[in-house]
This record gives C-alpha cells, sequence and structure tokens, in this order.
C-alpha cells in the first residue's frame, strides 16, 4: 500500500470508529497479546505460539 495511501487514512480517521470497536471486543474477550486467535468468540491461543501451538488448535467441525 503506498505510504500516501496510509497517511491519508490515519490523518482522516477514517476507520478509527472500527479500530476502536475491535479494542473494545478485545477487551471484552481478555486479549491482551497479540496475535490472538479467537474462534467461535473464545480466545484460544495468545502470543506467537508457533508450529506446535499451531496444531494444537481444535480440529472439530464447528472451528473449521
Amino acid at each position: 500500500m503506498p505510504a500516501a495511501v496510509v497517511r491519508a487514512v490515519l490523518d482522516t480517521g477514517a476507520y478509527a470508529a472500527d479500530v476502536r470497536t475491535d479494542e473494545e471486543r478485545a477487551a471484552r474477550l481478555g486479549v491482551r497479546q497479540v496475535p490472538t486467535f479467537v474462534i467461535n468468540g473464545t480466545p484460544v491461543v495468545s502470543g506467537a505460539p508457533g508450529p506446535a501451538g499451531l496444531q494444537a488448535l481444535p480440529t472439530s467441525p464447528a472451528v473449521r
């Protein structure tokens, strides 16, 4: 993405409301690290788990 586009978005606050909504949702879910994987509304892996941590994610059809 060109720097001018990024600067325009930051200067205008075009997505500020969306970011605040995401921050509020993360706070309600108890998210304290990024990345955090949220499956069906539940944080299941926080931080950078590496390949072994990602392989441990639930694999039921409800989360595919």
